[in-house]
């Protein structure tokens, strides 16, 4: 199957109307680039992905400045509505955990957005992910794992004191593909790292600010006996 020539659509208040002209337009074809959306455009934008989603494959959406409100796609299963997405940055949504199962997602960025789910994410091999970006998210989670098998390369978590309302309590970040991992969130939290991540990764970044602190389980190989064993690591901040 060929793919389709790419469509940008770029979408603000005055010319909203465009969602509506979507004829003859082939699955997986259009760059939807919404800005300055006020409380009537986000709904609309929201209706669209439920209505024609699957005609996406990149979704670029920012808020109104001094707008505050999220625009909310909780009822947006990504994975069914939009099953040709690939690229997904946006801003101040509130998102499910659709977005970490998606059959064709490849990079995913998610600021000032509030997440609504189970109390367990998790990144596996199933989801093409190849790069995870939170900035300043509400995050109401148990652990958050990047499981052993996923393709994922790039994982960045931040969170400063001005959003630290909700955060994953522990991440279990196991990928063997991972290339770059920077955990920098104020809050109390613990990371595990695996002898598969250890050995690709030569630099990560876990820090907590002034308000958190890390606890690291950092498992590793014995270079000599060959068993596989664990250092515990607490501090507020830290680079390896």
């Amino acid at each position: 199957m060929t793919t389709p020539k790419l469509i940008t659509r770029r979408i603000s208040p005055k010319n909203i109307s465009l969602l509506d002209a979507v004829a003859d337009i082939e699955p997986g074809a259009i760059s939807l680039h919404a800005t300055d959306l006020d409380e009537a455009g986000r709904e609309r934008v929201a209706r669209f992905l439920m209505e024609h989603g699957e005609l996406l494959r990149i979704l670029k959406l920012r808020p109104r400045q001094g707008d505050y409100l999220r625009a909310d796609l909780r009822g947006v299963d990504f994975a069914v509505h939009c099953p040709h997405l690939q690229t997904l940055d946006v801003q101040r949504v509130v998102f499910n955990d659709s977005v970490f199962a998606h059959p064709a997602l490849r990079d995913l960025k998610l600021v000032e957005s509030k997440y609504v789910g189970g109390p367990q994410i998790v990144i596996g091999a199933t989801a093409p992910l190849r790069k995870v970006e939170f900035e300043e998210c509400h995050v109401k989670a148990d652990v958050l794992t990047i499981a052993p098998e996923s393709p994922l390369k790039v994982f960045r978590y931040s969170l400063d004191e001005d959003y630290a309302e909700e955060c994953p309590d522990r991440f279990d970040v196991l990928g063997a593909g991972l290339e770059t991992i920077a955990i920098n969130a104020c809050w109390t939290y613990t990371v595990t790292t695996s002898p598969a991540a250890r050995r690709r990764n030569w630099k990560w970044t876990f820090r907590a600010g002034q308000y958190g602190s890390v606890t690291h389980i950092d498992r590793y190989t014995n270079s000599s006996t060959g068993a596989e064993e664990e250092a515990v690591h607490h501090y507020g901040t830290r680079e390896d």
